[in-house]
């Protein structure tokens, strides 16, 4: 689960190059995990404060404060907040008709997601300001649009590169294939033993592999990929709390119901309402945010 403060810009204007999707800000709680998911904008993370895991593909990034990291539309990317040391990230999300030189100005390629900037808190003071404007104006629209550009150009001038070695490692080839079949069939209720046997491996061994690779049971991650969906098509979609549970593999509404508030600390309905308020599910803890400012 997460506190978060965050805006979504529900029907832009019609634009052209780049332009503002959405925004906000993310105090995390241990363990905390988000995705996969497939997006339809580029989002930009910076941490703020604690450490945390991204995954994209068969790479696993160890990020901390003042890393930052892209998410592009068709990547299927998981992070995940440290036991100990949870974090706190801020983000913005953007549409490009024709993004590669933005995002070659800020440091990403398509084989290196991270970077990291000399300082992040100024980037919180800069995203805090698009909450000013909400009111879904052409005015507002193109300063969320400005910050956008603003956000892009510090990124630019102020990033420095990661030491690959201490901050990457690569997953080997049979837990990526694991994951990626748990991914693909998370909603076919497939078990642990199942995707041993559709790999031809050891149950034992993959257990072993995947527990270690991932800081969690297969089953684990075969509940969290579920639970994940299921947040995602209750703020995206209008489907019935009975088609998402089916949808992502449970055998009915009660017991996705069960599982759903055991890992969000919500009800499926009552998440649904908080996602659905235009910019702030009233949970976070300011009193930190304003704490930040201040180191």
């Amino acid at each position: 689960m997460e506190n978060s403060l965050y805006y979504i810009l529900r029907t832009p204007h019609k634009q052209s190059g780049v332009a503002f999707a959405f925004c906000g800000v993310s105090q995390t709680k241990p363990n905390h995990s988000f995705g996969p998911a497939l997006r339809n904008a580029y989002i930009i993370h910076i941490v703020l404060n604690g450490t945390g895991m991204l995954r994209i593909d068969d790479t696993v990034y160890s990020l901390e404060k003042n890393d930052c990291f892209v998410i592009q539309p068709d990547d299927s990317a998981e992070y995940r907040a440290s036991a100990e040391d949870p974090w706190t990230y801020c983000w913005l999300g953007f549409t490009a008709s024709d993004p590669d030189e933005y995002l070659s100005a800020i440091g990403y390629t398509p084989r290196k997601h991270a970077f990291r900037v000399t300082a992040a808190l100024p980037f919180l003071n800069l995203l805090t300001e698009c909450f000013s404007y909400t009111d879904g104006s052409v005015r507002s629209e193109l300063k969320l649009n400005a910050i956008t550009f603003e956000l892009l150009f510090r990124l630019a001038s102020n990033r420095v590169s990661l030491d690959p070695s201490s901050s990457t490692r690569p997953l080997g080839e049979t837990i990526v294939k694991a994951m990626q079949y748990i991914d693909e069939h998370y909603g076919d209720g497939i078990t642990a033993s199942g995707v041993a046997e559709y790999l031809h491996v050891d149950r034992s061994y993959l257990s072993r592999e995947f527990h270690a690779a991932n800081d969690m049971t297969m089953k684990e991650y075969i509940d969290h990929i579920r639970i994940g969906k299921a947040s995602d098509l209750l703020s995206m979609t209008d489907m019935s709390i009975a088609e998402i549970a089916k949808r992502c593999g449970y055998g009915s509404a009660e017991v996705f119901s069960r599982k759903f508030k055991e890992s969000q600390d919500a009800t499926p309905l009552r998440y649904r309402q908080l996602r659905s308020t235009i910019n702030n599910d009233l949970e976070i803890d300011i009193d930190f945010l304003r704490a930040l400012f201040q180191h």
